[in-house]
């Protein structure tokens, strides 16, 4: 643990001596409930262990009141996790952000499938007096058959996927990110840190003004550590490395 302790020293004192705080994160989600990111002393907060996660994960920053919505079976286990006590298994989730996102972000999420799993990943506008905003899709991309794929749009909604090389083995964890820039409304795409060469910049699926939700679907997935930041940010490789050391930590691989 003392090189835990020292790893982690290292982190506060580079956020002291003018590095980003946590402030700096948009909106974060850790389905945990007495160990980890967002964890608290309440018992069943923000997550309750074993039921679907409808509902839960109030408190958690830069989200709508209400938690998450379940658009099909998505409970929080322990079984399989990849920081503190709990992550989703989601066959249909999604979640809407507190404000809308413009600009350029990063999103990132772990990820790990079981035999035969599948999930698409979209991010996209919805509006929420009726106003209709067609086609509102950004980024996609999809975890299938072992392979990642992304779709690279050209704004009218269709799907145009593209085989990104990254391969997935089954019941291993994957950091997977997304950096969206409506600027130029354009995205790239990264696994495990290594960024997808597409042959010309993925273009979004739709013609969105904004971002404000995430949604997850499809024959079953495990998520965890869900973090938004804004892009460029150093607090990307801050909290890639406080989740590791904690990571670490919680396992025992540290000593």
């Amino acid at each position: 643990m003392f090189r835990l302790a020292s790893c982690l020293a290292v982190l506060v004192l580079l956020v002291g001596v003018g590095g980003p705080t946590w402030a700096d994160v948009i909106a974060s989600a850790g389905f945990n409930d007495a160990a980890g990111m967002h964890s608290n002393p309440t018992p069943d907060s923000p997550y309750k262990i074993g039921v679907v996660v409808n509902g839960y994960g109030v408190g958690e920053p830069g989200w709508v009141a209400g938690g998450w919505g379940a658009g099909g079976y998505a409970p929080v286990q322990d079984a399989v996790v990849y920081e503190g006590d709990g992550a989703l298994y989601v066959e249909g989730a999604g979640r809407h952000l507190a404000e809308s996102l413009a600009g350029e972000f990063r999103i990132d999420q772990y990820v790990r499938f079981p035999a035969g799993g599948k999930t698409t990943a979209r991010r996209y506008y919805a509006t929420f007096d009726g106003t209709p905003v067609a086609p509102r899709v950004s980024s996609e991309w999809l975890g299938e058959a072992g392979k990642f794929w992304v779709v690279d749009g050209d704004g009218s909604g269709s799907l145009n996927y593209e085989d990104t090389g990254f391969t997935w083995t089954a019941d291993t964890w994957y950091k997977v990110s997304e950096i969206l820039d409506f600027g130029s409304d354009t995205w790239e795409f990264f696994v495990d840190n290594v960024k997808y060469q597409s042959p010309d910049p993925l273009g979004f699926r739709g013609t969105p003004p904004a971002m404000n939700t995430v949604q997850w679907f499809g024959a079953g997935m495990y998520l965890d550590a869900v973090t938004i930041v804004p892009e460029p940010s150093t607090i990307v490789l801050l909290f890639t490395t406080a989740v590791g050391l904690l990571v670490c930590g919680w396992r025992r691989r540290c000593d």
